[in-house]
């Protein structure tokens, strides 16, 4: 989670506020919030009760956003999507807005909620677009789409993400499988020879352009592609799937 990333914005003064005080000192409660969250981790129980006693003494965002991180870590994962939501819709800033959301999304991803996923993850690159946080939305939404049955949807959105990160090998990879998917093995062949590119020893791309070449009739050309996937990298992302497939 990017719980830790936040703190610095869930203390920050509004605007208003800053512009009467361009020498802001460190807000209060950074220390507590910090400790909090990074306690969501270890100690999610005892998080929960200091988040819940900390709102309750008005702790406000900080602690809403702590409680959040221990429900989470209680493996509570659609509770603490709702808690997050909540607290995004109340959120000013649009950069804060954006991070929350797609916290959010990825806890109703993990929860099992696809449709829920897809939602926060438009919500966090509505609030933020063009932000640092937008390639990870993309890419986020693109697994939610695929979760749905909707791959040309999570090509689109995968494009979109290689748009932002052109150098991140797994993004190609993944669109290479959304591409197979809509029935353009040619395009899936192009993106995951780019992903082997970027990255020769991954199992993921390599596995990719196997499975590529395979839906272009290239049976032979596959094998060799996920035995190397075996070879390089044998407990990588698609190690697995080349093994399944070698069967």
């Amino acid at each position: 989670m990017r719980a830790l990333f936040l703190s610095a914005l869930l203390l920050l003064p509004t605007a208003p506020a800053l512009a009467q005080n361009a020498a802001h000192p460190a807000a209060p409660g950074a220390d507590r919030y910090e400790a909090c969250v990074t306690r969501a981790a270890s100690d999610p129980a005892g998080a929960l009760a200091e988040a819940q006693g900390w709102r309750g003494a008005g702790g406000g965002a900080p602690a809403r956003h702590c409680e959040a991180m221990a429900l989470a870590g209680l493996g509570r994962a659609l509770e603490a999507a709702a808690a997050l939501e909540a607290l995004g819709l109340e959120t000013p800033l649009a950069a804060q807005r954006g991070e929350i959301f797609l916290q959010a999304a990825d806890l109703r991803l993990a929860g099992g909620d696809a449709s829920g996923a897809q939602t926060d993850y438009g919500h966090a690159l509505s609030a933020a677009p063009g932000s640092g946080i937008s390639a990870a939305a993309y890419e986020g939404r693109a697994r939610a789409r695929a979760a749905l049955n909707d791959a040309a949807g999570a090509a689109a959105d995968l494009a979109e993400a290689i748009r932002l990160a052109p150098q991140e090998s797994d993004l190609r990879s993944l669109h290479a499988a959304a591409l197979r998917r809509t029935g353009d093995a040619a395009g899936a062949l192009a993106s995951a020879e780019a992903a082997v590119r970027l990255s020769p020893s991954s199992s993921l791309a390599l596995y990719e352009r196997g499975a590529a070449r395979r839906a272009l009739g290239d049976a032979a050309g596959a094998q060799a592609d996920w035995r190397e996937a075996l070879a390089r990298d044998p407990s990588g992302a698609g190690a697995d799937l080349a093994r399944a497939a070698l069967r």
